[in-house]
């Protein structure tokens, strides 16, 4: 699986979703779920929720850890990332040609 970054809805839906189904079969209890979701998550993210956990330290559980990556969708930054590449796919639908404006070269 590829670490999670913060991104689109749907990354952070497939992700949280993945982690509660390999949980749910390995029945893991919520701590165990916690550690094996943060092996999972991009270093910058891991950084992020350690430094939320110090100043927060009755919020270290998988549903604190789900609330706090959601919360992290909302960043204007990252709404900002993804209406950009929102509007890219529209312009360059997949399959379509177009020319990279950075170096100048046609791509299909």
């Amino acid at each position: 699986m590829k670490l999670y970054q913060t991104g689109f809805y749907t990354k952070y839906w497939w992700f949280t979703s993945s982690i509660e189904s390999t949980c749910d079969m390995s029945k893991l209890n919520d701590k165990k779920i916690l550690t094996y979701a943060l092996t999972e998550l991009d270093y910058i993210e891991k950084d992020l929720w350690k430094i939320y956990c110090k100043n927060n330290l009755l919020k270290n559980n998988w549903n604190d850890l789900k609330k706090f990556l959601y919360v992290r969708l909302e960043d204007p930054a990252n709404s900002a990332l993804e209406k950009n590449a929102l509007h890219v796919k529209s312009i360059n639908p997949v399959g379509s040609a177009y020319r990279d404006i950075k170096t100048n070269n046609s791509r299909l």
